[in-house]
């Protein structure tokens, strides 16, 4: 009431997030998607998407065009997501010094060259440091210089546990269709399996990407083509109701943050098939999971859950459990309003 009461008697600020890509699957952009552009008390929100399509992702007039439009737009704030976003958030500042810049770390680890250097210069022109977990920040920097950083919330929804669910040699993943995402290895896991279950399938849903064709031609190359099934990106209710018919989700990445993904099929009822990696250690266990530490025992693991119900229910009654109620919007918005409240004292 007290910050309500304090705002009508301030300028409203505008903040600005930007973010590399629109997209329906993946965890940043599906997570920006549930935050609404509006005035709120003390700030306008404005979302920012440097491209629209992911064939202009590496375009570099994309970046001078988000540029233009950051300088355009006026804003006192840019939160910046993904390397290209600091690209375009460090430029602007060049043009506008007044502007001043947050970075949203959302992964531990560097994607490639660009991504290590922008997001360092990123973290030390930035105000304030944003993560979607400890261990994204802590892994992804060695020197810190003492920042500390505000944990955002990706529950970026509210999801029910499904009432449909069967234990089935059915798998599922939905993300960007990348190795680094784990899919060849998630492949090799599924084909261990089907070779006892040959009516087994695996749906992956996603946008296409540089690694797409790799993914397709380990497919036909083993003669999954049948088992595999590829959709496009989706929205979440129609990936929900792809999700009911499959048991398990799968994801072999090779490192992580917060794995959305991997939150909102636990929250399904899901049974996950991860790699230890990022913040998934924190929430993905024994209880609730089949943890990926080879194949072949991942199979086994696989196997022997397919064959008893109640460890199948158990793992999925508690994948299911205990997520917080905070949402990212709720979590985004409120630290935005922090924002504000400092920057005016």
């Amino acid at each position: 009431m007290v910050f309500d009461f304090i705002q009508m008697f301030k300028s409203t600020k505008k903040i600005v997030y930007l973010i590399p890509m629109y997209s329906k699957t993946g965890g940043v952009e599906v997570a920006a998607n549930t935050l609404i552009e509006k005035e709120y008390q003390g700030f306008q929100l404005e979302k920012l998407f440097v491209c629209l399509d992911i064939k202009d992702i590496n375009n570099p007039l994309k970046i001078i065009g988000s540029v233009r439009r950051i300088l355009a737009s006026k804003p006192d704030i840019v939160i910046m997501s993904l390397w290209r976003s600091s690209l375009v958030g460090l430029l602007s500042k060049i043009f506008r010094p007044r502007i001043k810049l947050i970075l949203f770390i959302h992964s531990e680890k560097n994607t490639n060259f660009f991504d290590y250097i922008f997001t360092r210069i990123a973290y030390i022109f930035s105000i304030e440091i944003w993560s979607d977990s400890n261990s994204s920040f802590e892994r992804r920097f060695r020197f810190k210089f003492r920042r500390i950083p505000r944990i955002i919330s990706f529950n970026s929804r509210i999801i029910n546990r499904s009432k449909e669910l069967q234990n089935m040699p059915n798998f599922i993943y939905w993300g960007r269709k990348s190795i680094d995402k784990g899919l060849i290895r998630a492949l090799k896991i599924f084909n261990g399996v089907k070779r006892y279950y040959p009516n087994a399938k695996f749906r992956i849903i996603g946008p296409d990407c540089e690694d797409t064709d790799i993914i397709k031609s380990f497919i036909n190359k083993n003669g999954l083509n049948s088992s595999v099934l590829f959709y496009d990106a989706l929205d979440f209710q129609d990936i929900y109701h792809i999700a009911e018919k499959s048991s398990y989700y799968i994801q072999a990445s090779k490192f992580e943050g917060m794995a959305i993904s991997v939150v909102e099929a636990m929250k399904i009822g899901l049974v996950p098939i991860v790699t230890p990696v990022g913040e998934i250690t924190n929430y993905c266990n024994e209880k609730n999971s089949i943890i990926i530490h080879s194949n072949i025992e991942t199979v086994r693991d696989i196997l022997l859950t397919l064959q008893n119900e109640d460890t199948y229910t158990k793992l999925s009654l508690n994948a299911s459990r205990n997520w917080a109620r905070t949402t990212y919007k709720e979590s985004f918005i409120e630290a935005c309003r922090n924002i504000i409240s400092y920057e005016h004292d």
